[in-house]
């Protein structure tokens, strides 16, 4: 039987990943920091998918199927920093760019489990990867209860305390942006909404969700302005974001917009590979042509060409997926 897509998540897959672009891609100034406070709730929405499909009634389909989860999610990390890697060394010798990576074993162990090596944007990957380590535990000795209890307090602890130690000189951004403090919090969140998922359903209406995406707005404007700290997220990002994955979830058939639903469900993972790659190019681009009004249609162009990549990534990994299968056939 073939499985039912769900629209309404797909959907928010698909503005999550443009959101992902258009905060490493902004307008200029004030414009561009509205919006991506706006797309601060891309990240929280792609862990929290990954944590409600690691979910399974029985604990050992999720002993079963989550190896195969983290050997994805690794695969994808070595093919994602050798990539970057190449495109490292031909910076260097194309734009003779200065690049420098550490190599001394604190550093290296450092990346291996809070990433990355050759791009910054990567620490999403090792996160969600580790995340499913953790999961991969709390499973085997059933510590869903303390995990669930644990999340949301960590998630806000996450806010409160880096709001006042950023401004500090030993503050670094690896120690809150990793999969113990970011990730694996809200991939147990949605977790926990898969687990409880009928009787969130029922309780949370679709104004609730309403209501609590323009309130979870709101109060990520009134923290920014007290604290005037730029976080990843805030206590407003937090509720805005359960309650729009809440919202998609309830509304499985609510297609909204069939193209952000297929970019959602089929280029989401390769745009967000993809899309630093378009932005230091046009950025060279930018720069050797000095072009002065490109900044504002630049977040524009590289969202389209970033999809358009993704696209024929997505058809070649088709293809060759189609011809193992044929060859497996012909054997």
């Amino acid at each position: 039987m073939k499985k039912k897509r769900n629209n309404c998540l797909n959907f928010l897959k698909g503005i999550s990943c443009i959101g992902v672009v258009l905060m490493h891609c902004s307008f200029p100034e004030p414009f561009g920091k509205y919006i991506s406070y706006l797309c601060m709730f891309a990240v929280p929405i792609f862990f929290m998918i990954s944590g409600y499909f690691s979910y399974y009634d029985n604990r050992e389909i999720v002993k079963s199927k989550l190896p195969k989860k983290m050997l994805h999610i690794l695969r994808l990390i070595i093919i994602s920093e050798m990539f970057y890697g190449i495109w490292m060394v031909l910076k260097k010798h194309l734009w003779l760019k200065e690049v420098s990576i550490e190599i001394h074993s604190p550093a290296i162990i450092g990346k291996l489990f809070i990433g990355t090596f050759f791009n910054g944007t990567l620490w999403f990957l090792y996160a969600l990867f580790w995340s499913y380590v953790v999961l991969y535990i709390i499973n085997k000795f059933d510590l869903y209860k303390i995990a669930y209890k644990l999340s949301p307090m960590i998630l806000v602890a996450h806010v409160v305390f880096r709001t006042y130690v950023k401004s500090l000189p030993w503050y670094n951004v690896i120690f809150f942006r990793n999969f113990i403090f970011y990730g694996l919090p809200f991939v147990m969140v949605g977790n926990y909404i898969h687990k409880s998922k009928e009787i969130v359903c029922e309780k949370i209406t679709n104004k609730m969700c309403l209501i609590g995406t323009v309130f979870g707005i709101c109060l990520t404007v009134v923290e920014y302005l007290t604290s005037r700290q730029a976080l990843d997220f805030y206590i407003g990002t937090i509720i805005m974001s359960c309650v729009m994955f809440i919202y998609a979830i309830k509304n499985p058939e609510h297609k909204i917009n069939s193209i952000l639903c297929r970019i959602g469900d089929k280029l989401s993972l390769y745009i967000y590979v993809l899309h630093i790659l378009v932005i230091e190019i046009l950025t060279e681009i930018e720069d050797r042509l000095n072009i002065s009004f490109f900044d504002w249609i630049k977040p524009i162009v590289v969202i389209l060409i970033s999809i358009t990549l993704a696209y024929v990534c997505k058809f070649i990994f088709t293809l060759k997926s189609r011809k193992e299968v044929i060859n497996y056939g012909k054997n």
